[in-house]
C-alpha cells in the first residue's frame, strides 16, 4: 500500500530575541548579549513510503520524509520497521 504525504508548518513564535549569556569557565561570570537569528517560520514536510502486508498479520513499512523551505539547512528522515499481530 503506497503512501504519500505533505505537511505545511508555520511557526508563529519564531522571532529573533536577545539573550544574556556568559561562558561556563569564566570565573568573573561576565555577561554579554547575544542576538539570535530569526528562524524559518514556514516550511513543508514531504513524505513517501509503503506498507507491505504479509501472511499471518506481519507488516513491513518504509518511509522517507524531506523537509523543504529551510534557508540554511536540509533535513531528511528515513524510517522503517516491522509490525505483527499479537
Amino acid at each position: 500500500a503506497p503512501q504519500i504525504g505533505a505537511n505545511f508548518i508555520n511557526e508563529f513564535e519564531n522571532k529573533s530575541r536577545q539573550l544574556q549569556v556568559s561562558f561556563t569557565g569564566d570565573t568573573r561570570a561576565k555577561r554579554f548579549s547575544y542576538d539570535t537569528q530569526e528562524g524559518d517560520s514556514s516550511y513543508a514536510a514531504l513524505s513517501a513510503g509503503s506498507v507491505f502486508v504479509l501472511k499471518n498479520g506481519v507488516q513491513f513499512y518504509v518511509n522517507a520524509e524531506q523537509y523543504v523551505g529551510f534557508a540554511d539547512y536540509s533535513r531528511t528522515v528515513l524510517s522503517g520497521g516491522l509490525r505483527w499481530e499479537l
